[in-house]
């Protein structure tokens, strides 16, 4: 009998970039400046309730060094579920962490998951001075039902640095009944 082993992804997706981001921890000695930058937008500021908010997400490499980029495939929950390596946060107008959905949870690893067995494909890069973009829609990750303002901002740790990079805030408004 095989026993259900469950690792946490947190410990998992650290050490994996961990591991690619240290290929250049020698180099980078000169103080705590982060070797990269994330941007957030979104075309609307006001939304209904229920239909897409848009995130767009921009990580913009600064150093000579190669950045991973994107998300690490893990099995559990939905199909094709993956950790992004920027973590996305909520905010309600009171300040309070606005709820994930299970789909949230996962990317954000915050949920027992298991990293992908198999075949894989190989990390993905950014060069100097190079960008990475990618779009999301909160609703997917977060419990976005009630009518209000809410505060969105990115951050990722730069391991060469031992940097918290945030991007900057935005905001939106929900408008609407809850349905």
């Amino acid at each position: 009998m095989v026993a259900d082993m469950r690792i946490s992804p947190m410990p998992v997706l650290l050490a994996a970039m961990a591991g690619l981001g240290g290929l250049g921890l020698a180099q980078n000695a000169s103080g705590p400046k982060p070797c990269f930058t994330i941007t957030i937008s979104a075309p609307q500021t006001v939304v209904k309730i229920g239909s897409p908010i848009v995130l767009h997400l921009a990580e913009t490499n600064l150093c000579d060094q190669l950045l991973p980029y994107g998300s690490i495939s893990v099995q559990g929950g939905e199909l094709g579920q993956s950790l992004r390596m920027v973590d996305v946060r909520v905010s309600d107008s009171d300040g309070k962490p606005t709820p994930e959905t299970y789909h949230g949870k996962t990317i954000h690893a915050r949920t027992t998951l298991v990293p992908a067995l198999g075949p894989s494909a190989p990390p993905s890069y950014i060069k100097k001075g190079e960008s990475f973009s990618e779009e999301s829609d909160l609703n997917r990750e977060f419990v976005l039902d009630k009518p209000g303002k809410y505060t969105v901002q990115a951050h990722r740790l730069d391991y060469r640095s031992n940097v918290l990079v945030k991007s900057n805030t935005i905001t939106f408004t929900l408008t609407g009944e809850t349905k």
